[in-house]
């Protein structure tokens, strides 16, 4: 079964006060401390796999994980815009991670999105929406059954 480790990216510039392209916005300096922090966190246990939507937050937040295990990012485009879409990267993901554990960052809106299309599919209750700096959605998926498991910033998570 794959256990997929999932959390929104890290503390990123202003939407609003960004002027360019919007997969192009970058870390703020907090947010390359908590890439730090959750990349700390995560190397608890194997990873055998990582994997980011294709917008830089994303990546930046998972290349301390990246550099800790020697492990690429791999990008997977369709981690974005919808859950069925996401969906669809879940089950690239399970083809290639089908027994282990991997690690996955996407963007605040397709993480809850995903999660509740995957429960409600299942009848299973959706996990709490949690978007703070640090959640962690852990989902162990086999293709076919599943289920999830959350957990808030650990104490002292940068903020």
């Amino acid at each position: 079964m794959l256990t997929l480790e999932i959390f929104v990216h890290m503390d990123a510039v202003d939407r609003h006060a960004w002027q360019g392209a919007a997969d192009d916005r970058p870390l703020t300096p907090l947010g390359e401390q908590q890439s730090e922090r959750i990349a700390e966190e995560l190397t608890a246990g194997t990873v055998v796999a990582i994997y980011s939507s294709q917008a830089l937050r994303c990546r930046a937040s998972l290349a301390p994980l990246s550099q800790r295990l020697s492990l690429p990012v791999q990008v997977l485009p369709g981690f974005q815009d919808t859950a069925e879409k996401a969906l669809l990267a879940l089950n690239e993901i399970h083809a290639a991670v089908p027994d282990g554990r991997a690690v996955l960052c996407s963007y605040g809106d397709v993480v809850p999105a995903l999660l509740d299309h995957l429960t409600a599919k299942r009848g299973q209750p959706a996990p709490a929406r949690d978007n703070r700096k640090g959640a962690v959605f852990t989902l162990h998926y086999d293709g076919n059954t599943g289920w999830v498991e959350s957990r808030g910033p650990t104490p002292g998570f940068p903020t």
